[in-house]
């Protein structure tokens, strides 16, 4: 998922962007204000829990995937609503989208991701768990979205 996906999930999309722009301008301390913590945050997130992507990445690759994969689709259906998809999308916006899911699937057809390297690596993993994966992904990112 993408940090502006986040933003907008988290709503400070916006505010994000201003004060991001803000930075030009007579207000750059309060951009400064609000930048800053998120910054922070950003760092101690990633430094604190890169060895732990790193290990998951080396030994449990199709799960991270298969829960990243997830995420991302789990969110879409706010961002769906978010954008106003029915009163906003024309023809020509469903098309660009269907190509680029035609574009990712060759993608990904193209580099194999069904080669006898991926299957060894995990010989004890069923389709089930891999169904069971991506939910946990979906069900992870609809508790992002779930007012408080």
């Amino acid at each position: 998922m993408s940090s502006g996906t986040i933003a907008v999930v988290l709503g400070i999309y916006e505010q994000l962007i201003a004060s991001i722009n803000g930075l030009s301008t007579r207000k750059w301390k309060q951009s400064i204000l609000f930048l800053a913590p998120l910054v922070i945050g950003i760092f101690i997130a990633v430094f604190s829990i890169a060895n732990l992507i790193d290990f998951l990445f080396e030994h449990y690759t199709a799960q991270l995937f298969y829960l990243f994969l997830g995420l991302i689709l789990g969110v879409l259906p706010f961002l769906v609503k978010r954008v106003r998809m029915k009163q906003t999308f024309s023809s020509k916006h469903y098309v660009i989208l269907a190509l680029s899911f035609a574009i990712i699937i060759a993608f990904g057809l193209w580099q194999g991701v069904h080669s006898e390297e991926a299957d060894s690596m995990l010989p004890s993993i069923t389709t089930g768990d891999y169904v069971a994966i991506f939910f946990a992904g979906w069900v992870a990112s609809s508790a992002m979205l779930l007012q408080h």
